[in-house]
């Protein structure tokens, strides 16, 4: 749509397209499940998060407009794809790897927040990029691998990736660029996809 769409609280979207020209303000963005969110204009909330079943279904984000989030963005399954960024304060991640993937976007988790992974949780990160600017990236998946295909994983100068949970090996398929801080409190991080260290 064309036009301007102000939502002083929740707004829950199923199919919804914002051209250039359009604008959206609301404080809390959700997408229904196996719904289609397209953003081809900025746009900036206090937290967005997929509604209907926690944890199950999917969802999709499209578009080349950046997402800015200022609290939590909840993701649990479904798309993020085209060539807008998301930012957020905080990412919650519950996900199969399976029904969850990045395309092309660049997801940054900003300097002083926090990156959760549920303990199914699995991402495809396929042409794009995770950024862990600062806080901690808490790893508690059970499964024998937690990042697929062939994007980016970036932890920034601030950041911290923590295997705090589970005994396993945990593969991470994707290239790991470490400017900051990985530490493994329990189990073992295998970088199958390469990883390459720029602090010292």
């Amino acid at each position: 749509a064309v036009g301007v769409v102000n939502v002083d609280g929740d707004l829950s979207v199923y199919q919804a397209v914002f051209e250039p020209g359009s604008s959206l303000a609301t404080s809390n963005l959700s997408v229904r499940q196996g719904g289609t969110l397209t953003l081809n204009v900025p746009v900036m909330v206090q937290s967005f998060g997929k509604s209907g079943t926690t944890g199950f279904g999917e969802c999709a984000v499209k578009g080349d407009g950046a997402l800015t989030c200022l609290g939590n963005f909840r993701f649990s399954g479904g798309e993020l794809s085209g060539g807008g960024a998301i930012t957020t304060d905080t990412l919650t991640v519950s996900l199969d790897y399976v029904n969850g993937n990045t395309n092309a976007r660049t997801v940054t988790v900003k300097s002083g927040g926090s990156f959760t992974s549920s303990a199914g949780g699995r991402i495809l990160v396929n042409s794009g990029r995770i950024e862990l600017m600062g806080g901690e990236f808490a790893v508690n998946s059970t499964k024998s691998d937690l990042f697929k295909g062939g994007g980016i994983l970036f932890i920034g100068p601030s950041g911290t990736l923590h295997r705090s949970s589970g005994t396993s090996t945990l593969a991470h398929e994707n290239l790991t660029t470490n400017a900051g801080t990985i530490k493994a409190s329990t189990g073992t991080l295998n970088f199958t996809g390469g990883m390459v260290q720029t602090a010292t």
